[in-house]
């Protein structure tokens, strides 16, 4: 079957693969230095609150991620989509974060649990709408 197939689906493959990560990546580094607390050193820390909440951000994202990827026409096409997705998933988060969850650094710091969760959750659910408006329809 792996020989079958032609070079340039592997190349494909690998590129929309890499083109993901790299979105991913970004994703992460953007969301890590616009928050106001420190993700990393809160997660090496214990702090379970924060790494609950920068989970449920990647998991948000990675679902916009595979929406781009599955229905882009090409390479560029997925990373127009996918840099939309990021600005609409991070803005988005940034809205309900301030109706839904008040005072939400200092629920991290305190390393609230429950909030964590409730982050998490709706960082996924942005994450479904805003992959499932990705279309050409």
């Amino acid at each position: 079957l792996l020989m079958n197939l032609a070079f340039g689906a592997y190349l494909a493959f690998f590129s929309y693969f890499i083109g993901g990560l790299s979105l991913l990546l970004a994703f992460m580094f953007l969301y890590v230095r616009l928050t106001p607390y420190k993700e990393y050193d809160l997660i090496r820390q214990g702090n379970r609150t924060a790494a609950l909440a920068l989970a449920g951000n990647i998991i948000g994202y990675a679902i916009v991620i595979y929406t781009a990827i599955a229905h882009s026409v090409g390479w560029l096409d997925m990373a127009l989509w996918g840099a939309i997705g990021l600005l609409a998933q991070y803005i988005a988060y940034q809205i309900i974060q301030r109706i839904v969850i008040i005072g939400w650094a200092q629920q991290v710091e305190n390393d609230n649990v429950a909030a964590g969760i409730l982050a998490a959750a709706v960082s996924i659910a942005i994450g479904l709408p805003n992959a499932a408006s990705m279309t050409y329809r």
